[in-house]
């Protein structure tokens, strides 16, 4: 049995004030209370941990108990309350059978202070946020199960399922007007999340190469207010499903390569949406000799409702001297001159198609040193 004690203590301030400029251009102090903040907060949590860990040949139990005394001061407010979490886990080890692990157990967290500032503060972009929720403890569930049979090597196979539920939790409350935007936090009830992920991998002998399939999915509940109306109750999923190789050849030349395919879905009260995400890569190592290894690095991006595709192909070229601690390089980046990448998301409320400009092509030489 172990068991442990402690007690931290954290102090945060925060003052903000909004200043604008006039037609001069002369800045001058906004006093208005709606973009002011004066407050702090101070979080005491004393902790009392309990772990036992029982061991019945291939069983093994590991119970927590951990209990908590948080007391809380918001300016002048002052609170304080007793929160006990508890958490279970059971496995089992078999080499040939595989080895299985569940666990399960209930937590606490806190409210900090950026969700807690109740006048606005400006984030840039026409964006102002506040939060309207008050120092809060947030309670939560989670289960999971995971598997895993063979050896990572040649053959293995993994499969994994986590549950969350939280019964309070910090969404938003937009309100949007031509000019500017404001984003408050405020305090829901009930929310779930359910994920999965599975891999195989197999190594095929006469190829000398290891191949895996992976697949995952992700599914959240949730709900969130436009313009302080009714909340709006939404469902995200995702599933993704792909491959990677890697080679394991003891001559010159090494291959990876992989693809992916993110099949993303939301469905609420006010829209429904679908969108494909997909990206790829190919690596190439070459190993000329002992002192001299070329590696090839190309990727492929493909985000969303766009018909936009982003490929990078980068080079490099490594020389290291026999018993030297330096090493010299030469790297040749986004040699297929890409100028930009797009991005595509979408929630119960709002499409955004996000685009990053990109370094044109351009040559680094370089040297490392090791001591």
């Amino acid at each position: 049995m172990d068991i442990f004690l402690s007690d931290d203590y954290r102090h945060d301030r925060l003052n903000t004030d909004l200043r604008i400029l006039n037609a001069s251009g002369e800045a001058f102090l906004l006093n208005d209370p709606l973009y002011t903040n004066q407050m702090f907060l101070g979080v005491n949590r004393f902790q009392l941990q309990v772990r036992r860990q029982l061991k019945l040949k291939k069983w093994s139990f590991t119970g927590i108990a951990l209990q908590q005394l948080i007391t809380s001061a918001v300016t002048e407010d002052v609170e304080s309350g007793y929160y006990f979490s508890p958490s279970l886990n059971v496995s089992y080890e078999n080499r040939k059978t595989g080895t299985f692990s569940i666990f399960g157990g209930r937590r606490f967290s806190a409210t900090v202070l950026n969700q807690m500032y109740s006048g606005y503060i400006y984030q840039g972009s026409r964006n102002f946020t506040s939060g309207t929720t008050g120092f809060q403890i947030l309670p939560d569930y989670n289960f999971g199960f995971s598997y895993q049979l063979g050896d990572r090597m040649s053959e293995f196979a993994e499969l994994n399922f986590f549950y969350s539920r939280n019964e309070k939790y910090i969404a938003g409350n937009i309100i949007v007007n031509p000019e500017y935007s404001y984003f408050q936090n405020i305090l829901v009830k009930d929310s779930n999340m359910y994920t999965a992920s599975s891999e195989i991998r197999k190594y095929i002998r006469f190829i000398k190469a290891r191949i895996s399939i992976l697949n995952s999915f992700m599914k959240s509940d949730y709900r969130n207010s436009i313009n302080s109306q009714p909340l709006i109750a939404s469902v995200f999923s995702s599933f993704k499903t792909g491959f990677e190789m890697k080679t394991g050849w003891i001559r010159k030349i090494n291959m990876e390569a992989g693809y992916e395919w993110n099949f993303n879905r939301i469905h609420s009260e006010v829209n429904r949406n679908r969108y494909l995400d997909q990206k790829g890569f190919f690596n190439f190592y070459y190993n000329y000799s002992r002192i001299f290894r070329a590696e090839s690095y190309f990727e492929f991006y493909k985000f969303g409702n766009t018909s936009h595709t982003t490929q990078f192909w980068d080079v490099k070229l490594n020389y290291q001297p026999l018993n030297s601690k330096i090493s010299l390089f030469v790297a040749g980046n986004n040699l297929l001159n890409s100028n930009s990448i797009q991005r595509y998301s979408v929630d119960n409320v709002s499409e955004s198609l996000y685009t990053q400009r990109l370094l044109p092509r351009n040559i680094v030489l370089g040297f490392n040193k090791s001591f």
